[in-house]
C-alpha cells in the first residue's frame, strides 16, 4: 500500500494523508481578517477540511472520529 499526501503550505507538511483505505486530514481558519468572530473562523476551517477531505475523495460524512482545539 502506498501513502499519499497532498501537501500544504508549510514545507514538509500535509494537510491531507490517505493509508489503507483511511484518511487523516488537518484544517483551521488561517485567515483572521476574513474570519474575525467564532462562526466564521468555524466556516473557514470547515471549507478547509471539506477542500482536503474532497481531494482525498471522502466527505465529512465518513468521518470516523473528529478533534477540535480551541483556543
Amino acid at each position: 500500500m502506498n501513502i499519499e499526501r497532498w501537501p500544504a503550505s508549510a514545507p514538509g507538511r500535509s494537510r491531507t494523508v490517505a493509508y489503507g483505505g483511511l484518511v487523516w486530514a488537518v484544517a483551521n481558519a488561517t485567515d483572521p481578517t476574513t474570519a474575525p468572530d467564532f462562526p466564521s473562523q468555524v466556516t473557514q476551517t470547515l471549507d478547509a477540511l471539506d477542500a482536503g477531505l474532497r481531494e482525498a475523495g471522502t466527505s465529512r460524512e465518513r468521518l470516523l472520529s473528529v478533534q477540535v482545539v480551541l483556543t
